[in-house]
């Protein structure tokens, strides 16, 4: 538990499972692969996520991506926004992610959900949330601090606001962020913010409803559209 690469590996499970799925729901990829779910499960070289296509081992999203565009004959977007396309990525899977994670372990529900899915019993968690909190939450903290350095709350607040205001400036008026169609982009930054404001409330459930209301209705339609029955609410 406490190696922090493990820990956010783990935290990393549920966006990995959104963002594969969100890529998979590409029309050109048939038949549809199968997804499992599991928390323990590594690639090769320790990591998530992982696949395997046609006995290949792949590791790494960014490799995943290219592969299986290759393989499955799916054409990129124009140029000047491929190339938007991957700087919009690569800040929500670095950037963003890291500043998100900070928020989570600011909240007890975090490390309920944690427990949650290791089958803990719930009457347990006033002796595990305590403990998860100083073990877990140091260890990640520590992560984040050699990520992006080591910032007081309102200062994570405003790089938030900007990271939120670079998606939603970027989606404008369409129905997703470049275009029509559901994109890699859309999977990436569905499956990081999804982590953090479906499962439990915490400030950044707080930043969408109240100063990002367009960034929701956006989530709202790519979870119709890849998740019409995997969502309760």
């Amino acid at each position: 538990m406490t190696d922090s690469l493990s820990i956010i590996a783990g935290v990393l499970v549920i966006g990995v499972i959104f963002y594969l799925k969100s890529f998979f729901s590409t029309p050109k990829i048939k038949p549809k692969p199968e997804i499992i779910e599991c928390t323990t499960m590594r690639s090769r070289n320790g990591l998530l996520p992982f696949i395997e296509l046609n006995g290949e081992h792949i590791a790494d999203s960014a490799l995943i991506e290219m592969r299986l565009r290759s393989h499955f004959k799916i054409p990129n977007l124009p140029q000047n926004l491929e190339a938007q396309s991957m700087a919009l990525c690569k800040m929500a899977d670095h950037h963003l992610f890291f500043l998100l994670i900070r928020f989570k372990i600011a909240v007890d529900a975090f490390f309920k959900t944690l427990l949650g899915g290791a089958g803990a019993p719930p009457a347990l968690n006033f002796l595990f949330v305590p403990l998860l909190k100083a073990i877990v939450g140091k260890s990640v903290y520590t992560r984040c601090v050699g990520a992006i350095g080591d910032f007081e709350w309102a200062e994570l607040d405003e790089m938030l606001h900007r990271d939120l205001e670079v998606i939603q400036e970027t989606l404008r008026d369409q129905e997703y962020l470049f275009g029509d169609k559901v994109t890699a982009a859309d999977a990436t930054v569905f499956s990081q913010l999804a982590t953090v404001y479906y499962p439990f409330r915490n400030h950044i459930t707080d930043v969408l409803e109240n100063d990002f209301p367009k960034l929701l209705e956006y989530m709202e339609r790519v979870k119709k559209e890849v998740y019409p029955t995997d969502f309760t609410s």
